[in-house]
């Protein structure tokens, strides 16, 4: 299993619990009782060589009783608590938890929404040891690979917590900022070569007829005969007026592009406004034995 699997399949493991029998070894289990709009039955983990099962028993992330878990997963209450993590738990070796045992300390996991040209959800995790170090994103979250005991929380969390989860929202802030500013300012690159394309097109128009006007104005000075001088005459009337129409044309594109212009920017700079929500998943101490 890769690392997402294998959230997926613990977390599976305790939502289902009371439900479903669940086989480590095969990756496979048997539910019944189901719940509602799902069917009881035997179910394997999505496997890349392919599965045993008919389709509907074969169990994914974006299968409804995957779905389920993740919602019963991310409403679930988590309290403030104390976790004592047991390195010999799993089989895998992760060097970077072998170093912290026997340690102590805290952790907290947060949801980032920002609301900007592009809305964005980040997970942030910030942790400390009880001797003041800050602890890598990836080290905290390889800590919930291993098997854990849940007690009440010890103490109460350290400024430096608060001040390291702070830190996660402010860097992820400003990095949404610069990627929101790229946005805009492709966006009303966009936009003005838009509008440039729809008046050099109007302009090209004019200039061409203009073109035309001289041209017949050239031929009929040259005219041989008071018919063919007549014929081109009339016929560099009609592209005047064609001229007339077009400048027309163009001031009234160059009106609407204008007000189309200002109005796609004032949308755009109300979607690059940047709107932060934080929510609390949750908080723990924790030891590593």
């Amino acid at each position: 299993m890769n690392h997402m699997e294998r959230l997926f399949w613990r977390l599976s493991r305790w939502a289902l619990e009371g439900i479903a029998r669940f086989d480590d070894q095969r990756l496979c289990f048997d539910l019944d009782p189901a719940p509602s709009g799902i069917l009881p039955g035997h179910y394997e983990l999505v496997r890349r060589e392919g599965n045993q099962v008919a389709d509907p028993f074969v169990y994914r992330l974006t299968h409804p009783l995957g779905e389920q878990v993740l919602g019963r997963g991310s409403t679930a209450k988590t309290p403030t608590a104390h976790l004592s993590f047991d390195l010999s738990s799993v089989d895998l070796r992760i060097t970077a938890l072998e170093a912290l045992k026997g340690q102590r300390g805290w952790l907290a996991l947060d949801r980032l929404r920002i609301h900007g040209f592009a809305d964005e959800e980040h997970l942030l995790w910030s942790g400390v040891t009880e001797t003041g170090a800050s602890l890598d994103p990836e080290i905290l979250e390889k800590l919930f690979l291993l098997n854990a005991d849940v007690g009440m929380a010890r103490g109460t969390p350290p400024g430096l917590l608060l001040h390291a989860a702070q830190h996660s929202q402010t860097v992820a802030s400003t990095e949404a900022a610069a990627r929101n500013l790229q946005d805009f300012d492709a966006a009303r690159g966009r936009l003005y070569q838009w509008a440039e394309d729809l008046i050099l097109a109007a302009e090209e128009t004019v200039k061409d007829l203009r073109r035309q006007e001289r041209d017949l104005d050239r031929q009929a000075r040259g005219a041989r005969t008071l018919e063919e001088k007549q014929t081109l005459l009339k016929r560099q009337a009609q592209v005047e007026d064609e001229k007339i129409k077009a400048r027309h044309k163009l001031n009234s594109v160059e009106d609407d592009v204008r007000a189309r212009r200002a109005a796609h920017l004032d949308e755009l700079e109300r979607r690059v406004r940047m709107r932060t929500e934080v929510d609390p998943i949750f908080m723990i101490s924790w030891e590593i034995v």
